[in-house]
């Protein structure tokens, strides 16, 4: 039997059933033979029944032979004996005794034996297994998990084997099918938090425990239903993370833009099982809305790291496209990155983990040509222009944007950079000017172009609401093209023949045809033109009316006069030489060309001036004075009334006098073929009355005759001039009256200034009256001045008083002993006589107070521009115009200025010589030196230096004398940048600075040094202020700290004419730096560009570093060349290394100041004020 089982013990036995009225026992004794136990069982009186089914079934019973009782047995390796239980183990032999009293007739309590064996088997195994069979204390889930057990004892086909998991309530069975000697079956186990028991899976999670359980029905101790288990766990691995991630994004950020690359990272450190080798994984990219997939390859990081890593490009598509090695996305969709973790930390195999990141979308940016309030947007534009450039893109995140213009014809290409209009804004403004041209010049920030050239405006918008990205959005303009237009000039009166050459005082006709200012039906069209004089800049306009019936012909006339200065009226003044020039602006021509300048220009024609002379009959000398009756020889020389050389002429002249008031035209006959000598006799007699009828002039004592002709154009250009010749008709009365030089000459005219001696002859006098002085008036005609002159009698002459008396150039008179006179007056001496007996009537001389022109000097270079601004060093020339020092007309006359520097104080004498003779115009130079100079021939002078040229003029059109006639020009401002052999630290310390080359304001309130490069120019300032504040850093010129540095990469000494002054210059630079104001918190230095282009947050390119004294702030700023002046590289320069320079300090509570402060009201560029040498050493 088994250990275990529960035995019935029966006894046969009649003799013992004594009473059949009741049931009786008897009493056996069970003993095992190994470990000894011993049971006593007492057995009842039995009998075996049937019941109603027909089974039997064991009772009590009071008659039968038959006596039962069970044992129970349990295995077990010790006895206890007499506790009901018979311990048994395996093979022991278990005796039952039962002593029969009455065994026979001969014996008596015989012990009747009967023996039992328990039974043995073989111990059964379980066990959980691999899929080899063999034996597994951890296995994973996601599989099936095997279970085998070995029993020999089995002899059927299955087992059964329970399984639970000790930390949860799950329970499941398997059955196992014999394989063999050995039985094996298999349970899915799956991951799961929440098991449910008995539904055929094993349902855990990492590093639970599962328990198989088998009943062994017997082992080979002989042990029964022992139970055999066995143990598992679940294995863990570590969880795995992956990120999907764009370079191009900060840490956190999972959106990115379709194009960009991203990276897959991968850390799983399961998948690094050799420490030594660098491995692989796999894992995949899968789009949203296209649905494209890619399978990546990722490599470890390293050996022995865990992290795997794989970068993939993204591409902008419609459609994937499943056959490249791209990933095609549109905007909005969700990338994800998924691997699959073979055994997480939960204990979970094939587990998808998941990153993702979302294609972003952006806003359609738009770019237009635009006018300049930035609004209205235009198609078509003139060469010339300036376009104004407008983005409006509400995802740009940056600053300030680029965008690129490109032409069809020409080529051309410019870059322009567009900053916001304002925090918040979603508009980025700019402009960039244009001009025309027949070939482009790539990269000078001008954009050159010619009609009907398409210009193609490209902005890359970053990103599109349709998540593309870098998608370029164009617009195009059209450069206009028109019609070339034309002007003629004609003298008035004479239409159809162009003019070449007029004179002073005609009207001329300007006559414009140009089919662009063609106007609908009767709509009427003005315009001005310029006309204007090259010598002396006299300048009128035009208004140019369109010719009825005649549609593009547009006439206007201008009138001029003779002059030598300019006059603000309508007429323009000019004289003979002189250039005018007429200028049509076509707005527009033929070829697109817009603004240009249609020039005509005509010459003011000259003539030679004529001469009157009157001489005695016989030609022998000129007269002065002629007595009343007399015949005057009239000779007049004029080559411009020569109008046929062949032929002998004839012209008039008219002599009339002043006190009779007689006139008389005397004919001048040519003295021969083309001599331009004229000749003719005036008779004269004496009357007190005119006659008008004779041809004999009327005079009486001391009548000024006068004989005069209309020149009609003088070697000046002055046209109709009258020209005029005087004589005196000696007096017939008491005494005369005389106005003398110092040497006694009688004089017709004198200088201001000059003092003029009276001389009276009157024997009378002296014959009658012993007196030795006589009182004579002097007065001024235009002036109005009156003065009272002593004569003194001569004691060396009789019957002469002489005397004198000063005059000065004045226009007001003063009552004093001095005669104020001007130009061009009379002034009449006036003695009247108080003799008794004798006549009284006044004797009265006159004379007339010279005037002459007012000269005109000039500082010019060598082409004759005038000279405003000049680098020392350069030679400065003169020009100087007074045809009062013309005297000779055959020959070169010389005049001499003085020129002088304020500064130094050095001055020097330059002789002037007449350019050619006969023209009053002298010329002359002298070249100047930086510093001082020992040469007479030169001029030395330091930067910002006023140089003073002084004419002095003898005699003025006033009829001043002794005028000083200036012109003034100013030295520029000079600096020194020495070339840096190393690079130069910016750290705002001045190592390695010649300190000696300073650039300093005219107080000393900062200083500034420059240094050199191949690649950069590098600056060193030091500003004195102790209050350092920056408001704000786009209007750095208002209440803040800054130094704003202008510069011209070309410079040229020629200022250009204020009309032309506003054109942008693109050589001109205009850079500002601030000492703080940069950075996040405003602690940082900050650079930027107001020209040509405005650049806000310069740096970089430019680098700035500052540093904080007591009283003073320092900059140490670095410029590349190639990224702020593109093109200007001044290594390979060709001409003298030399820029524009200048610059100016602001400060945040004091007024600003300059290095070369520029005169205000003028325009001039800063730049064009100061020079910055680019020096080597050796240079």
């Amino acid at each position: 039997f088994n250990a275990g089982q529960k035995l019935l013990i029966a006894l046969r036995d009649p003799d013992r059933s004594a009473d059949p009225t009741a049931v009786e026992t008897v009493e056996v004794t069970v003993t095992g033979g190994k470990l000894g136990d011993e049971e006593r069982l007492l057995l009842r009186e039995s009998a075996i029944r049937a019941d109603g089914s027909g089974k039997p079934s064991i009772g009590e019973s009071n008659d039968s032979d038959l006596f039962v009782a069970p044992l129970k047995t349990a295995f077990g390796e010790s006895a206890s004996p007499g506790d009901g239980a018979l311990t048994v183990y395996g093979g022991e032999i278990v005796r039952l005794i039962y002593l029969d009293p009455y065994y026979s007739e001969g014996e008596r309590d015989v012990e009747v034996v009967s023996e039992l064996r328990v039974n043995t088997g073989h111990t059964g195994k379980v066990a959980f297994i691999d899929e080899n069979g063999g034996p597994i204390s951890t296995f994973l889930l996601g599989g099936e998990l095997r279970v085998m057990v070995v029993d020999p004892d089995l002899k059927g086909e299955e087992v059964e084997v329970a399984l639970e998991v000790r930390e949860t309530d799950e329970r499941e069975k398997v059955r196992l099918r014999r394989e063999g000697e050995a039985f094996i079956g298999a349970i899915p186990a799956v991951f799961s938090e929440n098991p449910k028991p008995g539904n055929g899976k094993l349902e855990m999670m990492g590093l639970q425990r599962v328990v198989a359980r088998y009943l062994d029905a017997i082992q080979d101790d002989g042990r029964t239903n022992a139970e055999v288990t066995a143990e598992a766990r679940v294995g863990i691995g570590r969880s795995a993370t992956v990120k999907l991630e764009s370079p191009k994004r900060g840490p956190g950020e999972k959106g990115f833009v379709a194009g960009e690359t991203l990276r897959a990272v991968v850390v799983d450190p399961d998948e690094n099982r050799d420490p030594k080798a660098i491995e692989r994984v796999e894992a995949k990219v899968v789009g949203g809305k296209l649905g494209d997939e890619l399978k990546l390859s990722l490599t470890e990081t390293g050996a022995d790291t865990g992290i795997f890593a794989a970068d993939f490009k993204t591409r902008y598509a419609l459609e994937a496209d499943r056959s490249n090695d791209a990933l095609e996305v549109t905007g909005g969709e969700e990338v994800r990155l998924i691997f699959v973790d073979r055994l997480t930390s939960s204990g979970a195999r094939d587990v998808e983990v998941v990153d993702s990141m979302k294609v972003n979308t952006g806003a359609d940016g738009t770019v237009a040509v635009v006018r300049s309030n930035f609004i209205r947007a235009i198609s078509r534009f003139n060469a010339g222009v300036t376009l104004y450039l407008r983005v409006q893109d509400g995802d740009e995140e940056a600053g300030y944007v680029e965008v690129t213009l490109r032409g069809d014809k020409l080529g051309d290409q410019e870059k322009v950079t567009l900053p916001r209009s304002g925090p918040g804004s979603d508009l980025l403004l700019g402009s960039i000017g244009t001009e025309f041209a027949e070939e482009a010049r790539p990269g000078d920030h001008v954009l050159q172009v010619t009609g009907g050239e398409r210009v193609t405006v490209t902005y890359v918008d970053r990103l599109r609401s349709t998540g593309e990205p870098n998608v370029p959005v164009r617009v195009v303009v059209t450069v206009n093209t028109g019609n070339t237009g034309s002007l003629k000039v004609y003298r008035k009166g004479s239409p159809g023949a162009e003019a070449v050459t007029f004179r002073a005082g005609e009207a001329l006709v300007a006559e414009v045809t140009d089919y662009d200012l063609r106007v609908a039906e009767a709509a009427a069209i003005t315009f001005p033109i310029t006309v204007e004089n090259e010598m002396n800049g006299d300048r009128v306009e035009i208004e140019m009316r369109e010719v009825p019936n005649e549609p593009g012909v547009f006439r206007g006339e201008v009138r001029t006069a003779y002059g030598v200065e300019p006059i603000d009226d309508e007429l323009l003044q000019v004289q003979g030489g002189d250039v005018v020039r007429f200028t049509y602006l076509d707005v527009l021509q033929d070829d697109g060309r817009p603004n240009v300048p249609i020039q005509v220009r005509l010459q003011v024609e000259t003539g030679v001036r004529g001469r009157v002379e009157l001489l005695k009959p016989d030609g022998s000398r000129g007269i002065r004075s002629a007595s009343a009756g007399s015949t005057v020889l009239v000779r007049e020389k004029d080559a411009d009334l020569n109008l046929n050389p062949n032929v002998p002429e004839t012209v008039s002249v008219t002599a009339t006098g002043n006190l009779v008031g007689d006139e008389v035209l005397v004919t001048l006959f040519e003295t021969g073929e083309n001599t331009g000598v004229f000749e003719g006799l005036l008779r004269t007699a004496y009357s007190e009355t005119p006659d008008f009828t004779d041809s004999i002039l009327q005079v009486r004592e001391k009548e000024l005759v006068t004989v005069s002709y209309v020149d009609p154009i003088t070697e000046t250009g002055e046209t109709n001039v009258p020209v005029k010749g005087y004589l005196i008709i000696s007096s017939s009365a008491v005494g005369e009256l005389l106005i003398v030089d110092r040497d006694g000459r009688e004089i017709g005219g004198f200088n201001a200034g000059e003092t003029l001696y009276l001389v009276l002859k009157d024997l009378l006098l002296t014959s009658l009256s012993p007196t030795d002085r006589v009182t004579i008036t002097v007065s001024s005609s235009l002036t109005n001045d009156l003065a009272e002159v002593t004569l003194y009698r001569d004691p060396e002459e009789e019957g002469v008083f002489r005397g004198s008396i000063p005059t000065r150039y004045g226009t007001t008179p003063i009552y004093d002993d001095t005669l104020d006179v001007q130009g061009g007056e009379e002034v009449v001496a006036t003695y009247r006589p108080n003799i008794p007996g004798a006549p009284s009537e006044p004797i009265t001389d006159t004379a007339y107070v010279n005037k002459g022109h007012r000269g005109e000097l000039l500082i010019v270079r060598a082409d004759g521009t005038k000279v405003r601004y000049f680098d020392p060093g350069a030679t400065l020339y003169f020009m100087l115009r007074d045809p009062d020092l013309n005297r000779d007309p055959f020959g070169r006359e010389e005049a001499e200025i003085w020129v002088s520097g304020e500064t130094q104080g050095e001055s020097r004498v330059v002789v002037l010589r007449e350019t050619a003779p006969d023209t009053g115009i002298f010329g002359g130079s002298i070249r100047t030196v930086y510093g001082r100079s020992g040469e007479p021939g030169a001029l030395g002078v330091i930067g910002g230096e006023l140089v003073r040229a002084v004419y002095r003029d003898a005699l003025v059109e006033t009829g001043e004398t002794n005028v000083d006639i200036t012109d003034s020009c100013r030295a520029r401002m000079v600096g020194w940048a020495e070339f840096a052999e190393e690079p130069l630290a910016i750290d705002g310390v001045p190592d390695g600075w010649p300190l000696e080359n300073v650039m300093r304001t005219p107080q000393g309130e900062a200083m500034m040094w420059a240094q050199w490069d191949a690649d950069n120019l590098y600056l060193f300032v030091q500003v004195y202020d102790t209050d350092v504040r920056v408001r704000d850093v786009s209007r750095w010129y208002v209440g803040s700290d800054a130094v704003e540095v202008h510069l011209d990469l070309n410079p040229s000494d020629e200022v250009k004419p204020y009309y032309l002054r506003g054109e942008r210059n693109p050589s001109i630079y205009i850079l500002w730096f601030c000492p703080k104001g940069g950075g996040f918190d405003g602690s940082q230095p900050y650079a930027g560009q107001a020209a040509p282009t405005l650049i806000y947050k310069y740096n970089p390119p430019i680098a700035i570093a500052t540093r904080y004294r007591r009283d003073y702030y320092v900059m140490e700023i670095k410029i590349p060349f190639a990224k702020v002046f593109p093109g200007f590289d001044p290594m390979k320069t060709k001409r003298i290394r030399k820029i524009g320079f200048n610059f100016v300090v602001y400060r945040s509570d004091l007024p600003p100041v300059w290095w070369a402060k520029p005169p205000e009201g003028e325009g001039i560029p800063p730049s064009f004020l100061g020079t910055l040498y680019l020096r080597r050493k050796g240079e």
